[in-house]
């Protein structure tokens, strides 16, 4: 975290007047997306000069709010700081959209990527970080080393975090790739836990095991890698299966043996755009969520993780139909801000905030926040960071 005086400074510059509410113990981060095709919504007008009609309209900001996940609120919308806006190599203008779960946390820092801005676009091929301030403005980004080639990048794809034997290593597994459409491939690099840079890549002995995959998700929980199958194109039954997959990395983050699988759902051939989410419950047990996402837009797919893979899985549904969203949790509270309610016109976004409590057995209690995001977006993606440091400016300073 950064000295005193620059928390300071910021307040003096204006960010400062954002500074958390008494009983924030979290930030929310939504990175990157796609918003409606025209100002309205885009960027608020007279609502926050720190908005700007170029960069936020092409949504390459990131917004933060202040999280109180014992009252369930999320308030005090504001820009936390700006995505890489060239690529660090060849200097071509970069998109930050299909972000689905590309947002994570670690230490004190956000990791975002790889983003594109469509499917088509040949941007994905690096991850960026942040330093997360004390007021839950963000450092400027570094970036990675560029993914090993071929293929030239994998877009569209899953990212998790996972410790192994100490070291958090990042993952990127399948995606979109510009040589031959959808990828199996898995790419993995070590976190340095004292400066957050992300080390050398290696490609992971074992691939999907599913089909060549993308829109598909993933998250790292206790050490295991789970990976829920997407959007796969084959056309054989058991690779379109909906599947969740699991695997306990090496010591050195290389994947190898098999997975643990099995099919959470036969309601469909496949479904893909959802939301992810872990969160525990009032007995403390750890609970996996798939919330939305097509073809089926308002489901959700739940189970006990405590012990892996059950084969029991619970389903509920959301207030309403979602996609093009992303979630975010911490202790027995879930978030979904944004997404498209339009299920013929996913790119338009909206600003509702959803809020989910999560009782015992693993039951959701759904509300919208009163306060919505100050633009409205799809495409993004998002993560909960805790506050590591309390925050306290005296009010006369913030003028």
């Amino acid at each position: 975290m950064r000295p005193t005086a620059l928390l300071v400074a910021a307040a003096l510059a204006g960010f400062g007047a954002t500074a958390a509410h008494a009983d924030t113990d979290h930030y929310l981060f939504v990175a990157g997306g796609y918003s409606t095709s025209d100002d309205e919504g885009v960027v608020p007008d007279g609502v926050d000069n720190e908005l700007d009609a170029r960069l936020d309209r092409d949504l390459r900001s990131v917004l933060v709010a202040d999280v109180d996940t014992e009252a369930k609120t999320v308030t005090n919308w504001r820009r936390a700081g700006l995505l890489p806006l060239e690529h660090p190599d060849t200097e071509e203008p970069l998109g930050w959209g299909y972000m689905g779960v590309q947002v994570n946390y670690l230490n004190g820092r956000i990791y975002v990527g790889p983003g594109t801005s469509d499917a088509s676009g040949n941007t994905a091929d690096f991850i960026a970080w942040a330093d997360i301030n004390p007021d839950g403005s963000l450092e400027e980004f570094q970036t990675s080393e560029r993914f090993p080639s071929p293929p030239t990048n994998q877009r569209i794809g899953a990212t998790a975090l996972v410790e192994a034997d100490g070291t958090h290593y990042i993952y990127q597994l399948g995606g979109n790739q510009d040589e031959t459409g959808q990828t199996n491939r898995i790419i993995y690099a070590p976190i340095d836990d004292s400066t957050g840079a992300v080390g050398s890549w290696s490609t992971a002995t074992l691939t999907l095991p599913t089909a060549d995959d993308w829109f598909n998700t993933a998250v790292g929980i206790d050490g295991t890698l789970v990976h829920i199958s997407g959007h796969q194109p084959g056309e054989d039954a058991e690779d379109r299966s909906m599947r969740v997959d699991l695997i306990i990395p090496q010591a050195n983050g290389d994947l190898t043996g098999s997975w643990a699988s099995e099919v959470y759902s036969t309601d469909y051939p496949r479904s893909w755009d959802q939301g992810i989410a872990t969160a525990v419950d009032p007995l403390g047990d750890t609970y996996l969520y798939i919330l939305g996402g097509a073809p089926d837009y308002d489901h959700i797919y739940f189970t006990d993780f405590a012990f892996g893979l059950t084969g029991v899985w619970q389903t509920a549904t959301l207030p309403e139909g979602l996609r093009r969203s992303t979630a975010a949790s911490a202790n027995d509270m879930i978030v979904m801000p944004g997404g498209s309610v339009d299920s013929s016109s996913y790119v338009e976004g909206t600003n509702t905030v959803r809020i989910a409590t999560v009782g015992e057995g693993g039951d959701l209690t759904w509300e919208d926040a009163a306060e919505p995001m100050m633009q409205e977006r799809s495409f993004h993606g998002a993560v909960m960071a805790p506050v590591e440091e309390a925050v306290s400016v005296p009010e006369w300073m913030l003028y």
